[in-house]
């Protein structure tokens, strides 16, 4: 046997090296994590992409995630074949056809028109509305209005005053009975 046992020894007697670094270095470092920090998830990982909600799978998913499942797909009419040279041609189906006129939805989609009604349907609080400014707007007084459309904005407005006060009253009644009932039950 050799004496190998004793090299360990000088390694662990041996100075550490000391490395000290400049205030220059230190606030570089800092200002690097700095901005590191201050960006987004996509900005640090550039390789995946940003947020997209895709119109071809219909799922939210980073831009670069699915770039052979998200691929605009055609339904195909027929296979169009030149007598002459052979070549095949397939014709896929268009959105509007060439001679029709498309409609907003037909050419983007429905989802980029997803959301509220441009004219809501009626519901039980607007019907009840309406059946109160009717009742109402006879009721107006007539001179001190100039149009009868300030007139009948005059009749909503009373109309609806005159359902909230309804509704308040009624709630009112209500937790007055369950405050009177929940007393009762404590004892």
């Amino acid at each position: 046997m050799s004496e190998e046992p004793n090299k360990q020894d000088e390694i662990v007697d041996a100075p550490l090296p000391v490395f000290e670094s400049s205030s220059e270095a230190h606030e570089a470092a800092a200002a690097a994590l700095a901005d590191i920090h201050g960006r987004s998830f996509s900005e640090r990982n550039p390789q995946l992409g940003k947020m997209i909600n895709c119109q071809f799978c219909g799922l939210r998913h980073r831009y670069y995630a699915y770039p052979e499942r998200c691929k605009q797909k055609f339904k195909e009419m027929y296979i169009d074949e030149d007598v002459e040279t052979g070549e095949r041609e397939t014709v896929y189906a268009m959105v509007p056809l060439p001679d029709q006129n498309g409609t907003e939805k037909s050419i983007v989609g429905a989802a980029k028109f997803k959301g509220r009604r441009k004219q809501p349907r009626p519901n039980h609080n607007g019907l009840e509305i309406i059946q109160w400014t009717r009742n109402i707007f006879p009721t107006i007084n007539k001179e001190k209005f100039t149009t009868e459309a300030a007139q009948m904005i005059e009749a909503r407005r009373i109309a609806v005053e005159v359902i909230e006060s309804r509704r308040e009253k009624k709630a009112k009644k209500l937790r007055q009975q369950q405050k009177a009932s929940r007393r009762i039950n404590r004892g």
